[in-house]
């Protein structure tokens, strides 16, 4: 999954082993712009028909780089990514799959 928005990227390699999502290296999430906003990396997780979302990781800075190694869910039936500028949930990529 490679989500993009103007002001920040990530790559995020995996797969499922069994119904845990396991992620692999190089995955990241970079903060592309001097424009004073931190970069988010958003999980969303579904799991028996309900959806939860959450932050897993946060970088600030022209360049910031932070390494994703895991995710703290466990089980899972899918999951997306997407990326924000700034806190909250306005200014996102759509969510990759």
């Amino acid at each position: 999954m490679s989500p993009v928005m103007p002001g920040a990227s990530a790559s995020v390699q995996g797969r499922f082993v069994r119904r845990n999502p396991v992620v692999h290296q190089p995955s990241y999430l970079k903060d592309t712009a001097d424009d004073g906003l931190d970069a988010y990396l958003w999980l969303r997780i579904t799991v028996d028909g309900q959806t939860q979302e959450k932050v897993v990781k946060r970088v600030s800075g022209l360049g910031a780089t932070a390494s994703v190694s895991s995710f703290t869910w466990g089980e899972a039936d899918a999951f997306y990514l997407r990326v924000c500028v700034g806190e909250g949930t306005a200014n996102c990529s759509a969510w990759s799959d």
